[in-house]
């Protein structure tokens, strides 16, 4: 990807929206996969889709009242499923993946900047897989519901 003149707001917002889409379609190809390759499941009907939303990467200003800005790297993602069966006795009607994390420790401006925003991709990669390994693991109790 090249940008002219970057502004790391409108950086990340490109990375996210290029990661968070190609993430969305390898997480629902797996999903797929692992759903016909189950035995318990393949003669389910589902009829609650699995649905991925926030998928929002920022560099958040952490430090107040200090001369040093410090940024920390944070994304918003959630995956979750209407329940197949409702029930009033049920207070929540959906089973949700929290993927919500954050680099961790706040660097500077320049830091993240470095050589194109490399550290921003790397990191935002690794957040990307360790939310798709922990929707994998929770995977039976999204389908299940």
């Amino acid at each position: 990807m090249t940008v002219q003149r970057k502004t790391a707001g409108l950086l990340i917002e490109l990375i996210a929206a290029q990661l968070s889409g190609k993430f969305v379609v390898d997480l629902q190809n797996k999903i797929n996969r692992l759903v016909q390759e189950n035995v318990s499941y393949k003669n389910t009907a589902f009829h609650q889709p699995i649905l991925v939303t926030g998928g929002r990467a920022a560099l958040v200003y952490e430090t107040l009242g200090n001369d040093e800005e410090k940024f920390r790297l944070k994304t918003d993602l959630f995956i979750y499923k209407s329940k197949e069966k409702k029930s009033y006795f049920s207070p929540n009607p959906y089973v949700k993946v929290d993927c919500q994390d954050a680099s961790p420790e706040p660097l500077s401006r320049d830091q993240w900047a470095k050589d194109d925003y490399r550290l921003v991709k790397t990191q935002l990669d690794s957040m990307l897989a360790e939310c798709e390994k922990k929707v994998l693991a929770n995977l039976p109790e999204l389908l299940k519901s």
